[in-house]
């Protein structure tokens, strides 16, 4: 809210050039507008209507994005230098939680579902193609082992797989 006491004549707004005492009362006056508009949301109580996960997690990092961007703006317009304050860290860190919790929208139609079971199935194929060479391998040695055996008997005069040994 505008201070009363620097908009009044006679106040430190007074020493100020023109164009930055017109800048200042705009920025006033924007504030005030601001604080009207968010004056209903914060008295409005949340708990009483159920809202989705979705909605929550991107009213929280709004909330946050919002007063990080403030404080920048509070520390930018106070000259102090930003290029290496936590703040750039903060918004950077910010703005990735904005992405990550962009995937989960329900109006997007490559959202991760909410659930595991909505999930739709993925073949892992070079998992499958090893997995098939391995058994069709293994199937395919034990059947090159069959016709030896059988032939290797065959050669010795049995017929049979449970022919014994010849006496």
């Amino acid at each position: 809210r505008p201070r009363e006491c620097d908009s009044k004549p006679g106040g430190r707004m007074d020493e100020l050039p023109a164009e930055i005492h017109n800048s200042v009362q705009q920025l006033e006056e924007s504030l005030a507008s601001l604080s009207g508009d968010i004056e209903p949301l914060l008295e409005k109580d949340f708990d009483k209507k159920p809202i989705r996960d979705y909605d929550t997690a991107e009213m929280h990092i709004t909330k946050v994005y919002s007063l990080a961007t403030l404080y920048y703006m509070y520390l930018r317009a106070n000259g102090v230098d930003l290029t290496s304050h936590p703040i750039q860290d903060l918004l950077d860190r910010i703005r990735l939680y904005f992405r990550k919790i962009k995937r989960f929208d329900p109006s997007r139609t490559d959202a991760v579902p909410a659930a595991a079971s909505d999930m739709p199935a993925r073949v892992d194929v070079p998992a499958a193609e090893r997995f098939l060479r391995r058994s069709i391998g293994a199937a395919q040695i034990r059947a090159d082992n069959e016709a030896l055996e059988r032939a290797a008997q065959s050669a010795k005069g049995n017929t049979g797989p449970n022919a014994g040994p010849a006496q």
